[in-house]
Protein backbone atom coordinates (compact mmCIF):
# COMPACT_ATOMS: atom_id res chain seq x y z
CA UNK A 1 0.00 0.00 0.00
CA UNK A 2 2.55 2.62 1.00
CA UNK A 3 4.55 1.96 -2.55
CA UNK A 4 1.41 2.27 -4.42
CA UNK A 5 0.81 5.24 -2.89
CA UNK A 6 4.51 6.65 -3.49
CA UNK A 7 3.94 5.57 -7.19
CA UNK A 8 0.86 7.47 -7.55
CA UNK A 9 2.59 10.31 -5.91
CA UNK A 10 5.17 10.46 -8.37
CA UNK A 11 2.56 10.21 -10.90
CA UNK A 12 0.69 12.64 -10.21
CA UNK A 13 4.05 14.94 -10.21
CA UNK A 14 4.73 14.04 -13.66
CA UNK A 15 1.48 14.90 -14.95
CA UNK A 16 1.35 17.96 -13.38
CA UNK A 17 4.95 19.06 -14.66
CA UNK A 18 3.91 18.09 -17.82
CA UNK A 19 0.61 19.71 -17.54
CA UNK A 20 3.02 22.98 -16.71
CA UNK A 21 5.39 22.50 -19.58
CA UNK A 22 2.56 22.08 -21.90
CA UNK A 23 0.88 25.03 -20.78
CA UNK A 24 3.67 27.36 -20.64
CA UNK A 25 4.37 26.11 -24.14
CA UNK A 26 1.19 27.44 -24.94
CA UNK A 27 1.91 30.43 -23.46
CA UNK A 28 5.03 31.04 -24.64
CA UNK A 29 4.96 30.44 -28.48
CA UNK A 30 2.29 32.65 -29.07
CA UNK A 31 3.50 35.01 -27.59
CA UNK A 32 6.92 34.67 -29.45
CA UNK A 33 4.96 34.32 -33.04
CA UNK A 34 3.02 36.62 -32.45
CA UNK A 35 6.08 39.24 -32.25
CA UNK A 36 7.38 38.25 -35.63
CA UNK A 37 6.28 40.60 -38.20
CA UNK A 38 3.92 39.50 -40.76
CA UNK A 39 4.85 38.21 -44.26
CA UNK A 40 4.10 40.92 -46.51
CA UNK A 41 4.31 41.20 -50.84
CA UNK A 42 4.50 44.28 -52.08
CA UNK A 43 3.54 43.95 -55.84
CA UNK A 44 5.45 47.35 -57.19
CA UNK A 45 4.59 49.19 -61.22
CA UNK A 46 6.88 50.80 -62.57
CA UNK A 47 8.71 51.83 -65.89
CA UNK A 48 12.27 50.86 -65.01
CA UNK A 49 14.32 47.63 -66.75
CA UNK A 50 14.43 45.08 -64.14
CA UNK A 51 18.02 44.88 -63.90
CA UNK A 52 18.13 48.89 -62.49
CA UNK A 53 15.59 47.82 -59.94
CA UNK A 54 15.94 44.86 -58.88
CA UNK A 55 19.21 45.62 -56.47
CA UNK A 56 17.74 48.50 -54.97
CA UNK A 57 14.65 45.78 -54.10
CA UNK A 58 17.40 42.74 -53.00
CA UNK A 59 18.89 45.60 -50.41
CA UNK A 60 15.63 46.50 -49.10
CA UNK A 61 13.99 42.49 -48.69
CA UNK A 62 18.09 42.02 -46.94
CA UNK A 63 16.74 44.04 -44.40
CA UNK A 64 13.53 43.43 -44.29
CA UNK A 65 13.14 39.77 -44.63
CA UNK A 66 9.00 39.58 -44.00
CA UNK A 67 8.80 41.92 -47.15
CA UNK A 68 9.04 40.30 -50.72
CA UNK A 69 8.55 43.20 -53.94
CA UNK A 70 7.13 41.70 -57.02
CA UNK A 71 8.21 44.59 -59.33
CA UNK A 72 6.64 44.23 -62.77
CA UNK A 73 7.40 46.59 -65.72
CA UNK A 74 5.02 48.50 -67.49
CA UNK A 75 4.82 50.72 -70.89
CA UNK A 76 3.01 53.94 -70.71
CA UNK A 77 0.42 53.23 -73.18
CA UNK A 78 -3.13 52.73 -71.76
CA UNK A 79 -1.21 52.69 -67.94
CA UNK A 80 -3.10 55.42 -66.45
CA UNK A 81 -6.45 53.08 -67.89
CA UNK A 82 -5.22 50.42 -66.65
CA UNK A 83 -4.06 51.17 -63.46
CA UNK A 84 -7.38 52.44 -62.38
CA UNK A 85 -9.61 49.70 -63.77
CA UNK A 86 -6.92 47.04 -61.77
CA UNK A 87 -7.00 49.33 -59.04
CA UNK A 88 -10.94 49.26 -58.83
CA UNK A 89 -11.12 45.92 -59.09
CA UNK A 90 -8.63 45.06 -56.33
CA UNK A 91 -5.75 43.60 -58.44
CA UNK A 92 -3.96 47.01 -58.92
CA UNK A 93 -0.45 46.94 -57.16
CA UNK A 94 0.20 48.40 -53.84
CA UNK A 95 2.75 50.89 -55.00
CA UNK A 96 2.88 52.25 -58.65
CA UNK A 97 4.29 55.37 -60.68
CA UNK A 98 2.30 58.77 -62.18
CA UNK A 99 2.99 61.17 -63.79
CA UNK A 100 3.02 64.67 -61.40
CA UNK A 101 -0.14 66.00 -63.33
CA UNK A 102 -1.75 62.91 -62.89
CA UNK A 103 -3.08 63.67 -59.23
CA UNK A 104 -6.63 65.21 -59.66
CA UNK A 105 -7.42 62.13 -62.52
CA UNK A 106 -5.71 59.40 -59.65
CA UNK A 107 -6.72 61.49 -56.04
CA UNK A 108 -8.85 58.73 -55.24
CA UNK A 109 -6.89 55.82 -55.91
CA UNK A 110 -4.09 57.25 -53.68
CA UNK A 111 -2.99 57.22 -50.14
CA UNK A 112 -1.35 60.28 -48.34
CA UNK A 113 1.93 60.39 -47.75
CA UNK A 114 2.18 59.33 -43.94
CA UNK A 115 3.84 62.29 -41.20
CA UNK A 116 5.73 59.46 -40.31
CA UNK A 117 7.66 59.11 -43.80
CA UNK A 118 7.57 62.56 -44.48
CA UNK A 119 5.85 65.45 -43.11
CA UNK A 120 4.79 68.09 -45.10
CA UNK A 121 7.13 70.12 -44.09
CA UNK A 122 10.05 67.91 -44.41
CA UNK A 123 8.49 67.31 -48.13
CA UNK A 124 8.86 70.64 -48.96
CA UNK A 125 12.68 70.72 -47.27
CA UNK A 126 13.59 67.87 -49.50
CA UNK A 127 11.99 68.26 -52.62
CA UNK A 128 11.80 71.12 -55.24
CA UNK A 129 8.77 74.08 -55.07
CA UNK A 130 7.13 71.92 -58.16
CA UNK A 131 6.56 69.07 -55.97
CA UNK A 132 4.13 71.42 -54.09
CA UNK A 133 2.00 72.26 -56.30
CA UNK A 134 2.38 69.31 -58.04
CA UNK A 135 1.64 66.46 -55.14
CA UNK A 136 -0.10 68.51 -52.83
CA UNK A 137 -3.95 69.06 -52.01
CA UNK A 138 -6.13 70.04 -49.09
CA UNK A 139 -3.04 70.15 -46.93
CA UNK A 140 -1.46 66.36 -47.63
CA UNK A 141 1.25 65.19 -50.39
CA UNK A 142 -0.19 62.05 -52.05
CA UNK A 143 3.37 61.14 -53.51
CA UNK A 144 7.33 61.15 -53.31
CA UNK A 145 9.08 61.89 -56.44
CA UNK A 146 12.55 60.09 -57.12
CA UNK A 147 13.74 62.15 -60.10
CA UNK A 148 13.11 65.54 -61.22
CA UNK A 149 13.13 66.19 -65.27
CA UNK A 150 11.68 69.00 -67.50
CA UNK A 151 12.73 70.45 -70.86
CA UNK A 152 16.23 71.96 -71.00
CA UNK A 153 17.64 73.32 -74.78
CA UNK A 154 19.61 70.45 -76.73
CA UNK A 155 21.63 71.32 -79.10
CA UNK A 156 24.20 70.07 -82.05
CA UNK A 157 27.46 71.80 -80.70
CA UNK A 158 29.42 71.15 -83.73
CA UNK A 159 26.79 73.14 -85.82
CA UNK A 160 27.55 75.87 -82.75
CA UNK A 161 31.00 76.12 -83.32
CA UNK A 162 30.56 76.02 -87.38
CA UNK A 163 28.93 79.51 -86.75
CA UNK A 164 31.32 80.53 -84.05
CA UNK A 165 28.66 80.20 -81.28
CA UNK A 166 31.04 79.71 -78.10
CA UNK A 167 27.73 79.36 -75.83
CA UNK A 168 23.68 78.67 -75.99
CA UNK A 169 21.04 81.57 -76.45
CA UNK A 170 19.95 82.60 -73.04
CA UNK A 171 17.18 84.13 -74.69
CA UNK A 172 14.46 83.43 -76.77
CA UNK A 173 15.26 86.67 -79.31
CA UNK A 174 19.05 85.58 -79.12
CA UNK A 175 17.77 81.81 -79.82
CA UNK A 176 15.74 83.26 -83.06
CA UNK A 177 18.75 84.80 -84.24
CA UNK A 178 21.14 81.71 -83.42
CA UNK A 179 17.89 79.53 -85.19
CA UNK A 180 17.71 81.74 -88.83
CA UNK A 181 21.68 81.41 -89.00
CA UNK A 182 22.11 77.42 -88.01
CA UNK A 183 19.15 77.11 -90.41
CA UNK A 184 20.56 75.30 -94.06
CA UNK A 185 18.30 75.12 -97.44
CA UNK A 186 18.57 73.95 -100.75
CA UNK A 187 17.99 76.18 -103.48
CA UNK A 188 14.90 75.95 -103.78
CA UNK A 189 14.41 77.28 -100.19
CA UNK A 190 13.98 74.21 -98.63
CA UNK A 191 15.06 73.69 -95.18
CA UNK A 192 17.98 70.58 -95.02
CA UNK A 193 18.55 71.60 -91.61
CA UNK A 194 16.55 73.23 -89.31
CA UNK A 195 17.89 76.13 -86.89
CA UNK A 196 15.00 75.02 -84.14
CA UNK A 197 12.20 72.54 -84.08
CA UNK A 198 9.63 74.99 -83.10
CA UNK A 199 6.39 76.03 -84.59
CA UNK A 200 4.53 72.92 -85.36
CA UNK A 201 2.94 70.45 -84.01
CA UNK A 202 3.20 67.34 -86.13
CA UNK A 203 6.40 66.77 -85.80
CA UNK A 204 8.17 69.15 -83.12
CA UNK A 205 7.61 66.51 -79.97
CA UNK A 206 6.36 68.04 -76.70
CA UNK A 207 5.29 71.14 -78.64
CA UNK A 208 2.70 71.90 -75.95
CA UNK A 209 4.68 71.72 -73.36
CA UNK A 210 7.08 74.15 -74.90
CA UNK A 211 3.81 76.58 -75.16
CA UNK A 212 3.09 75.88 -71.95
CA UNK A 213 6.67 76.90 -70.78
CA UNK A 214 6.01 79.64 -73.07
CA UNK A 215 2.54 81.06 -71.90
CA UNK A 216 3.99 80.33 -68.04
CA UNK A 217 6.64 82.90 -68.75
CA UNK A 218 5.05 85.65 -70.63
CA UNK A 219 2.48 85.91 -67.73
CA UNK A 220 0.30 84.03 -68.70
CA UNK A 221 -2.22 82.89 -65.88
CA UNK A 222 -3.52 79.64 -67.19
CA UNK A 223 -6.66 79.40 -64.33
CA UNK A 224 -7.73 82.45 -63.05
CA UNK A 225 -11.17 83.09 -60.37
CA UNK A 226 -11.76 79.36 -61.11
CA UNK A 227 -12.22 79.95 -65.16
CA UNK A 228 -9.60 79.16 -67.89
CA UNK A 229 -7.35 82.28 -67.93
CA UNK A 230 -5.26 81.29 -70.68
CA UNK A 231 -7.18 83.00 -73.50
CA UNK A 232 -8.24 86.35 -71.41
CA UNK A 233 -4.71 87.46 -69.88
CA UNK A 234 -4.11 90.48 -70.98
CA UNK A 235 -0.97 92.92 -70.58
CA UNK A 236 -0.87 95.51 -67.63
CA UNK A 237 0.32 97.96 -69.83
CA UNK A 238 -1.82 100.64 -72.21
CA UNK A 239 -1.28 98.10 -75.14
CA UNK A 240 -3.77 95.39 -73.04
CA UNK A 241 -1.70 92.79 -75.66
CA UNK A 242 -3.23 89.08 -74.56
CA UNK A 243 -0.24 87.06 -73.21
CA UNK A 244 -1.79 84.25 -74.18
CA UNK A 245 -2.02 84.89 -78.19
CA UNK A 246 1.51 86.36 -78.11
CA UNK A 247 2.95 83.15 -76.54
CA UNK A 248 1.33 81.33 -79.46
CA UNK A 249 2.14 83.73 -82.23
CA UNK A 250 5.90 83.59 -81.28
CA UNK A 251 5.74 79.79 -81.20
CA UNK A 252 4.43 79.16 -84.51
CA UNK A 253 6.11 82.13 -86.04
CA UNK A 254 9.60 80.07 -86.46
CA UNK A 255 7.83 78.41 -88.88
CA UNK A 256 5.37 80.51 -90.49
CA UNK A 257 7.79 83.86 -90.76
CA UNK A 258 11.24 83.01 -89.82
CA UNK A 259 10.83 79.33 -91.56
CA UNK A 260 13.84 77.60 -89.71
CA UNK A 261 11.77 74.73 -89.48
CA UNK A 262 9.39 72.92 -91.36
CA UNK A 263 6.57 70.21 -91.62
CA UNK A 264 8.06 68.02 -93.93
CA UNK A 265 11.28 67.59 -91.87
CA UNK A 266 11.24 64.36 -89.60
CA UNK A 267 10.35 64.49 -86.16
CA UNK A 268 12.17 66.72 -84.30
CA UNK A 269 14.60 64.01 -82.19
CA UNK A 270 14.91 61.82 -85.00
CA UNK A 271 15.50 65.18 -87.11
CA UNK A 272 18.21 66.46 -84.40
CA UNK A 273 19.75 62.78 -84.13
CA UNK A 274 20.34 62.62 -88.10
CA UNK A 275 22.61 66.49 -88.38
CA UNK A 276 18.71 67.71 -89.59
CA UNK A 277 17.97 69.98 -86.57
CA UNK A 278 20.33 72.78 -84.79
CA UNK A 279 18.31 72.69 -81.59
CA UNK A 280 15.26 70.79 -79.78
CA UNK A 281 13.52 70.67 -76.59
CA UNK A 282 13.45 67.72 -74.71
CA UNK A 283 13.11 65.88 -71.10
CA UNK A 284 16.30 64.30 -70.19
CA UNK A 285 14.88 60.64 -70.67
CA UNK A 286 14.72 60.98 -73.94
CA UNK A 287 18.40 62.02 -74.33
CA UNK A 288 19.06 58.42 -74.63
CA UNK A 289 17.21 58.10 -78.02
CA UNK A 290 18.92 61.14 -79.48
CA UNK A 291 22.12 59.47 -78.63
CA UNK A 292 21.33 55.59 -79.75
CA UNK A 293 19.46 57.10 -83.06
CA UNK A 294 22.30 58.76 -83.82
CA UNK A 295 24.71 55.91 -83.28
CA UNK A 296 22.06 53.70 -85.34
CA UNK A 297 22.72 56.57 -88.12
CA UNK A 298 26.89 56.19 -87.82
CA UNK A 299 26.88 59.84 -86.57
CA UNK A 300 29.40 61.07 -83.94
CA UNK A 301 26.90 63.13 -82.02
CA UNK A 302 28.22 66.02 -80.01
CA UNK A 303 25.34 67.37 -78.07
CA UNK A 304 25.28 69.99 -75.71
CA UNK A 305 22.41 70.81 -72.76
CA UNK A 306 21.64 74.19 -71.36
CA UNK A 307 18.57 75.40 -69.50
CA UNK A 308 15.48 76.73 -71.44
CA UNK A 309 16.15 80.02 -72.64
CA UNK A 310 13.93 83.35 -70.81
CA UNK A 311 12.35 86.37 -72.12
CA UNK A 312 15.34 88.60 -70.82
CA UNK A 313 19.13 88.23 -70.18
CA UNK A 314 19.36 87.15 -66.37
CA UNK A 315 15.56 87.82 -65.79
CA UNK A 316 15.41 87.33 -61.84
CA UNK A 317 12.05 85.60 -62.13
CA UNK A 318 13.37 82.99 -64.45
CA UNK A 319 10.74 80.11 -65.33
CA UNK A 320 11.19 76.41 -66.67
CA UNK A 321 9.48 73.74 -67.48
CA UNK A 322 8.99 70.75 -65.05
CA UNK A 323 7.58 67.25 -65.29
CA UNK A 324 8.58 64.01 -63.77
CA UNK A 325 7.36 60.76 -62.64
CA UNK A 326 6.78 60.25 -58.24
CA UNK A 327 5.71 57.07 -56.47
CA UNK A 328 2.15 56.32 -55.05
CA UNK A 329 0.95 53.67 -52.72
CA UNK A 330 -2.96 52.47 -53.31
CA UNK A 331 -5.43 53.50 -51.34
CA UNK A 332 -7.08 49.87 -51.66
CA UNK A 333 -3.25 48.56 -50.58
CA UNK A 334 -3.36 46.04 -47.63
CA UNK A 335 0.00 47.38 -46.86
CA UNK A 336 -0.09 50.53 -46.94
CA UNK A 337 2.72 51.14 -44.38
CA UNK A 338 5.43 48.85 -45.27
CA UNK A 339 4.41 50.30 -48.80
CA UNK A 340 5.50 53.45 -47.78
CA UNK A 341 8.71 52.41 -46.16
CA UNK A 342 9.55 50.66 -48.96
CA UNK A 343 8.96 53.99 -50.75
CA UNK A 344 10.78 56.25 -48.45
CA UNK A 345 13.83 53.76 -48.95
CA UNK A 346 13.95 54.65 -52.74
CA UNK A 347 14.00 58.13 -52.08
CA UNK A 348 17.00 58.67 -49.61
CA UNK A 349 20.41 59.73 -50.84
CA UNK A 350 22.11 56.49 -51.24
CA UNK A 351 19.03 54.70 -52.91
CA UNK A 352 19.09 57.43 -55.33
CA UNK A 353 22.65 57.54 -56.18
CA UNK A 354 22.40 53.77 -56.80
CA UNK A 355 19.50 53.93 -59.22
CA UNK A 356 21.24 57.04 -61.64
CA UNK A 357 24.34 55.04 -61.60
CA UNK A 358 22.09 51.83 -62.20
CA UNK A 359 20.29 53.52 -65.25
CA UNK A 360 24.04 54.68 -66.28
CA UNK A 361 25.41 51.71 -67.03
CA UNK A 362 22.80 50.17 -68.53
CA UNK A 363 21.25 53.51 -71.08
CA UNK A 364 24.18 55.81 -70.40
CA UNK A 365 22.22 58.03 -68.74
CA UNK A 366 20.37 58.51 -65.34
CA UNK A 367 17.39 60.35 -63.84
CA UNK A 368 18.45 63.66 -62.46
CA UNK A 369 18.36 63.37 -58.36
CA UNK A 370 14.94 64.66 -56.72
CA UNK A 371 16.15 66.03 -53.86
CA UNK A 372 17.42 69.36 -53.29
CA UNK A 373 20.76 68.10 -51.13
CA UNK A 374 22.17 66.44 -54.11
CA UNK A 375 21.88 69.37 -56.38
CA UNK A 376 25.29 69.88 -56.38
CA UNK A 377 26.32 66.49 -57.59
CA UNK A 378 24.89 66.84 -61.12
CA UNK A 379 25.24 70.86 -61.00
CA UNK A 380 28.22 70.47 -63.64
CA UNK A 381 27.19 67.49 -65.42
CA UNK A 382 27.52 68.00 -69.17
CA UNK A 383 23.51 65.92 -69.75
CA UNK A 384 21.84 66.69 -66.60
CA UNK A 385 23.40 69.85 -65.28
CA UNK A 386 21.26 71.96 -67.08
CA UNK A 387 18.13 70.14 -66.16
CA UNK A 388 18.89 70.48 -62.41
CA UNK A 389 19.92 73.74 -62.33
CA UNK A 390 16.60 75.06 -63.59
CA UNK A 391 14.91 72.72 -61.06
CA UNK A 392 13.92 75.81 -58.83
CA UNK A 393 12.13 77.88 -61.39
CA UNK A 394 10.23 74.56 -62.49
CA UNK A 395 6.40 74.91 -62.96
CA UNK A 396 3.68 73.04 -64.85
CA UNK A 397 0.39 72.64 -66.25
CA UNK A 398 -2.03 69.90 -67.90
CA UNK A 399 -0.04 70.04 -71.67
CA UNK A 400 2.81 67.54 -71.32
CA UNK A 401 2.93 65.49 -74.26
CA UNK A 402 3.16 62.13 -74.36
CA UNK A 403 1.83 61.08 -71.07
CA UNK A 404 -0.27 58.57 -72.65
CA UNK A 405 -3.14 59.35 -70.22
CA UNK A 406 -5.77 58.77 -72.20
CA UNK A 407 -7.19 61.52 -69.94
CA UNK A 408 -6.62 64.97 -68.51
CA UNK A 409 -3.56 65.78 -70.51
CA UNK A 410 -4.40 63.88 -73.89
CA UNK A 411 -7.49 65.85 -73.83
CA UNK A 412 -5.43 69.57 -73.32
CA UNK A 413 -2.81 68.66 -75.83
CA UNK A 414 -5.63 67.26 -78.55
CA UNK A 415 -6.85 70.99 -77.98
CA UNK A 416 -3.70 72.75 -79.04
CA UNK A 417 -3.37 70.36 -81.89
CA UNK A 418 -5.72 72.45 -83.28
CA UNK A 419 -4.64 75.58 -81.75
CA UNK A 420 -1.41 75.66 -83.76
CA UNK A 421 -3.18 74.06 -86.82
CA UNK A 422 -5.22 77.63 -87.22
CA UNK A 423 -2.92 79.79 -86.39
CA UNK A 424 -0.05 78.22 -88.65
CA UNK A 425 -2.32 78.24 -91.51
CA UNK A 426 -2.76 81.93 -91.00
CA UNK A 427 -6.56 81.85 -88.85
CA UNK A 428 -7.24 84.10 -86.90
CA UNK A 429 -4.83 82.39 -83.57
CA UNK A 430 -7.13 84.50 -81.16
CA UNK A 431 -10.64 82.83 -82.00
CA UNK A 432 -8.79 79.27 -81.81
CA UNK A 433 -7.01 79.67 -78.24
CA UNK A 434 -10.75 80.97 -77.46
CA UNK A 435 -12.42 77.76 -78.50
CA UNK A 436 -9.38 75.68 -77.00
CA UNK A 437 -10.87 77.74 -73.75
CA UNK A 438 -13.83 76.06 -73.53
CA UNK A 439 -12.75 72.70 -74.68
CA UNK A 440 -10.28 72.87 -71.84
CA UNK A 441 -12.79 74.12 -69.35
CA UNK A 442 -14.77 71.25 -69.99
CA UNK A 443 -12.14 68.54 -69.24
CA UNK A 444 -10.59 70.57 -66.11
CA UNK A 445 -14.37 70.70 -64.76
CA UNK A 446 -14.81 67.10 -64.52
CA UNK A 447 -11.64 66.84 -62.43
CA UNK A 448 -12.96 70.03 -60.50
CA UNK A 449 -9.86 71.90 -61.31
CA UNK A 450 -12.22 74.91 -62.45
CA UNK A 451 -15.92 76.12 -62.04
CA UNK A 452 -18.47 74.63 -64.86
CA UNK A 453 -18.42 75.85 -67.90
Amino acid sequence: MIKAAQNWKVLTSISVFLLLVIGGILIVVPLLTSNQPKQVTLTYWGFWDPEVIKPLIDEYQSTHPNVTVNYERKVPENYRETLQTRIASGTGPDIFRFQNSWLPMLRGQLSTVPSSIYSPAKMEETFYPIVKGDLKTGGAYYGIPLEFDGLALVYNQDMFNAKGYKSPPSTWDQLRNFAATLTVKDEKGNILVGGAALGTENNVEYFSDIIGLMMLQNGVEMIKDGQVGFDQSFSKDEAKRNLGVDALSFYVNFTKVDKVWSESLPSSIEAFAEGKAAMIFIPSDRLFDVLYLSRQKGINLKLGVAPVPQLEENSPQKVAWGRYLAEGVSRASKNQSDAWSFVKFLSENESLRKLYTLEKDKLGVGEPYSRIDMASLLANDLLQGAYINQAYSAKNWYLNSQTFDGGLNDLLVGSFVKVVDVALRGDNASSALSTAAKEVAVALANYGLVNSY
